[in-house]
């Protein structure tokens, strides 16, 4: 068995299984369960596995090993601790579903019940609309109002969050004839953008651009989290542009409500019967997401 590492390591996850199977009938479960490696770690199989992300080897084998809350020896870190320092989410999401426990502490008083919340999060959708200065494929689009709905991945809502941009008044005198109806006063038919513009509300993008970081990275763990709206390819195009962080945190995986219309009405156009209309539709940025949403509620009711 003085191989055993670097062959855990080269090898496909089924040969990983066969191999550690054909070990546990020569010399036992026992033995090959507490076997650990010439390292200063000491580590057991199963942190090798978690080191060489071997996923499948994993959920084939611990059971077999008993070693779903093996410590190491050098820092008693169990296979969870370790997936933590990987930021491997996915394992940490398996290891949890096959009972690791997540309240077992290191030699550095270390737990990983925060991890728990990180797996829950990752699949979390954020729903976002953008109202611009002009369409998302012009370069001189600017963001004038963000809207942000955060739900879990059955498109349950779990928060909200809506932000003003603080713009000179002769810059929005300038926007097109289309702007200047429908951001205009309620008094005059508008949906009052222009007014929430001007008024002590609104904030300087960079301090927009701060807080929907910090409120994206609330519900979202880095990488995981899809945005999701109607065209939301171009509302993330502006956000590379914008607010970068905000773009380089969220998963480049997007949920384009738009494309699933689009698809039903050419493959299944059946499916677009009974489809919500948008009430009272304003070209405000929160209307728009909570349409959004429930749009994609109404088509996982009918095709998922």
């Amino acid at each position: 068995m003085t191989l055993l590492t670097q062959s855990l390591n080269t090898k496909t996850d089924d040969m990983v299984i066969a191999t550690v199977e054909a070990l546990i009938e020569v010399h036992g479960v026992e033995k090959v369960s507490e076997w650990r490696d010439l390292s200063k770690h000491k580590h057991a199989i199963v942190h090798i596995l978690v080191n060489f992300n071997k996923q499948k080897a994993i959920a084939g084998l611990v059971p077999k090993l008993n070693q779903i809350n093996a410590p190491r020896s050098s820092d008693l870190c169990t296979p969870l601790h370790l997936s933590i320092w990987k930021k491997n989410l996915t394992l940490s999401s398996l290891l949890i579903d096959m009972g690791a426990d997540s309240a077992l502490k290191n030699n550095y008083g270390e737990d990983c019940e925060k991890l728990k919340v990180q797996v829950a999060q990752q699949n979390n959708i954020a729903f976002i609309d953008l109202e611009l200065t002009a369409v998302p494929s012009d370069p001189s689009s600017s963001i004038l109002e963000v809207a942000i709905i955060v739900t879990d991945m059955n498109l349950t809502e779990l928060s909200r969050k809506g932000w003003v941009v603080k713009k000179p008044a002769e810059d929005m005198a300038k926007l097109p004839r289309w702007h200047q109806k429908h951001f205009q006063s309620v008094e005059k038919g508008g949906n009052g953008l222009f007014d929430d513009i001007a008024s002590d509300e609104a904030m300087e993008l960079e301090d927009v651009a701060k807080e929907v970081v910090d409120y994206v990275k609330n519900f979202c763990p880095e990488k995981s989290c899809s945005l999701a709206g109607f065209s939301v390819h171009g509302d993330r195009e502006i956000l590379r542009k914008e607010i970068p962080e905000v773009y380089a945190h969220m998963s480049h995986q997007i949920i384009d409500v738009s494309t699933i219309i689009n698809l039903s009405g050419k493959w299944k156009p059946e499916v677009l019967i009974g489809k919500p209309d948008q009430q009272g539709g304003n070209h405000r940025a929160m209307s728009d997401v909570v349409y959004s949403i429930e749009t994609l509620k109404f088509f996982k009711g009918k095709l998922w």
